[in-house]
């Protein structure tokens, strides 16, 4: 919870602490995929391209 811009509570759930990762493998899904959608619709990722020719080279892994 955030009160003027800072953290009053950390909330952690089933007794774990905040070092214990969740599985969230379709929230994660659900999310991309709606962010995905915004970017169509914003006109940020066009349809009628391949995705090689969005990836510039400044996002290619070493």
């Amino acid at each position: 919870m955030l009160a003027r811009g800072n953290c009053i509570l950390h909330e952690y759930y089933a007794n774990n602490s905040p070092d214990v990762q969740w599985p969230v493998h379709s929230a994660t899904k659900s999310v991309l995929s709606t962010l995905v959608g915004i970017a169509i619709d914003k006109g940020f990722l066009p349809l009628d391209q391949k995705l090689p020719e969005l990836v510039t080279q400044d996002w290619k892994l070493s």
